[in-house]
């Protein structure tokens, strides 16, 4: 079905020296660079003020993208004449490739010609105001059956559900009214530029980055971040305590800090201590648009992510079309991208609820950056285990089993195919011409819009993103190998008290978790120190996710 007018609710964003590199920023014009390359759509609509520069942008853009589809149209909207009511956009389709939705909602209610379908983009479904900014506003704004919330994997489509039912049951409770979302959540994965993302010379692509021509090559790219991205300092544990076994064995580290909480000078550090200097090197502040030259110096991706941030996971799939097998945290996104033994591997991860004061108070620190990143985020990935005995293991296969990696590396050039973004955008036009067609059936029923939600649950609206579930009788043992326990200022996250627990407990429980084990539970039975139950479990699930500790609740194949 041919799309007449499609209206984006965008601005093609200035060049500019961002604080550090976002995977939403790519996709955001990403999405409409293939949209004008391979859409099915005869007119592509903007709105910008005359004679501005967003209008110059958009105009230069626009043509240098459609080379590849010449039939498509450009039409851009006088802002102004918009806004003042002069002048109404016709479009059988408002769309919006961030989450900026009440920009869209006004826009779709109050500027268009016929109230299209709407839809937009969820790329992060964790902040601090998720539920009262967002969810409840769509769930009180009155979303029509045919506009759409596209998500990016099933994880964050489930993750969005839940915060749907956590506030309209909040409603029913305080206001005996029952109040329900009414429009729709599709999944439409997130692309890769199969044209650029390809495998690529891996020798010459080492020379320019100075990365030894003969080595075995284990590569992390993305942002530097304990509180929104990853900690990284399980990845760095594990290749310390293996990298000796192999002559020319490196980590590859490659990405941007965070300026505003800097993450790097405590990964700098904590890599001289352990004596890791010769064999891993550091990238810092890499050309975004090079990322494949990069991916192409790799034998083995590595991503264990622990962030709720996270919904789909743009570098793993670009990492695939590049030929490079993966091995990533079982976890979100990479659930449905990554495939078990044929791509690389997903190792398990492990969760305890232990989020009751983080889900109630983090508006408390709303416009305090550093606490809201500590409380947010930060305090929840700690709580968030990568299995490391099948990390190491599964890194053992693929560095002693040149064969595998090859095998792996062709199945993830087929696989990432199907992320190629023209065939995303098919997906896209599909479910649009699907919305448009329930509009023409439903639209004289449009619904017009009208004008003690406070915090997140955290672990009930993103527990399936884990692997398993502790409960809290399961008993914990000492772990076979006992790990250098870091100094607390390492994370630089102000006063991370669960890691002072942490060692109280070690030094307190450690003979019993030798002998029998011990629960979570029966830890908290016997708390004389005054922390909160929440505090304990998050500083056992510090101690599992750092080595020190763990359950036979990890089946596997250890």
């Amino acid at each position: 079905m041919l799309i007449e007018n499609i209206y984006i609710d965008n601005y093609i964003e200035f060049p500019s020296n961002v604080d550090s590199v976002f995977g939403a920023r790519i996709i955001y014009k990403k999405i409409i660079e293939s949209l004008i390359r391979y859409g099915r759509i005869k007119r592509i609509n903007f709105s910008a003020f005359n004679d501005s520069v967003q209008k110059l942008m958009i105009e230069r853009f626009f043509y240098q993208v459609r080379s590849k589809n010449p039939e498509i149209e450009l039409n851009i909207y006088n802002k102004r004449e918009i806004a003042a009511g002069r002048k109404f956009v016709k479009a059988d389709i408002w769309h919006n490739t961030s989450d900026n939705f009440l920009s869209t909602l006004y826009g779709r209610e109050y500027l268009s010609e016929n109230k299209p379908p709407m839809t937009y983009t969820v790329h992060c479904a964790s902040k601090s105001n998720e539920l009262y900014d967002g969810i409840l506003m769509q769930t009180l704004l009155r979303f029509q059956k045919y506009d759409s919330i596209i998500c990016s994997s099933n994880a964050v489509k489930t993750a969005v559900k839940k915060q749907f039912e956590i506030v309209s049951d909040a409603i029913y409770r305080q206001f005996n009214i029952k109040m329900d979302f009414e429009g729709r959540l599709d999944v439409v994965p997130l692309g890769v530029d199969t044209d650029i993302f390809k495998p690529g010379d891996k020798y010459t692509e080492r020379k320019e980055y100075g990365i030894p021509e003969n080595a075995t090559v284990m590569m992390w790219l993305g942002r530097f971040s304990a509180y929104d991205k990853a900690d990284l300092l399980p990845m760095i544990r594990v290749f310390k305590k293996i990298y000796k076994d192999y002559d020319n064995l490196y980590l590859v580290m490659v990405g941007h800090d965070v300026m505003k909480k800097p993450y790097l000078p405590y990964l700098k550090k904590i890599i001289l201590e352990w004596n890791l200097s010769d064999r891993v090197i550091i990238i810092e502040k890499n050309d975004v648009s090079k990322r494949h030259k990069l991916l192409a110096c790799a034998d083995i991706f590595l991503s264990p992510i622990d962030s709720v941030q996270e919904t789909f996971g743009l570098t793993p799939i670009e990492a695939m079309a590049c030929g490079v097998p993966q091995i990533v945290s079982d976890w979100n996104g990479y659930k449905e991208t990554v495939e078990e033994g044929v791509t690389g591997f997903r190792i398990p991860t492990l969760w305890l609820k232990c989020d009751r004061d983080i889900s109630a108070s983090n508006l408390f620190f709303k416009h305090d950056f550093e606490y809201e990143a500590f409380y947010s985020h930060f305090l929840m990935g700690q709580t968030i285990a990568v299995d490391l005995v099948i990390f190491e293991k599964k890194l053992r296969l693929l560095i002693e089993n040149e064969g595998l990696r090859a095998e792996m590396s062709a199945n993830s050039v087929a696989a990432a195919k199907k992320f190629a973004w023209k065939n995303i955008i098919r997906k896209y036009e599909d479910l649009w011409s699907e919305l448009i067609r329930i509009h023409k059936i439903e639209s004289y029923k449009h619904n017009e819009i009208g004008w003690d939600i406070i915090g997140n649950k955290f672990y009930y609206t993103f527990s399936h993103y884990s692997s398993v579930e502790l409960q809290t009788n399961e008993k914990l043992f000492a772990a076979d190998d006992q790990y250098e326990f870091i100094d607390q200022n390492y994370y630089n996250m102000g006063d991370y008290t669960e890691m002072s627990i942490a060692g109280a407990i070690l030094e307190e429980y450690h003979g019993r978790f030798t002998a029998e084990g011990l629960s979570a539970a029966d830890i908290v039975a016997g708390n004389e120190l005054g922390y909160s139950k929440d505090e304990i479990y998050r500083a056992i699930m510090f101690l599992i996710k750092n080595g020190y500790l763990t359950s036979n609740i990890w089946k596997g194949d250890k």
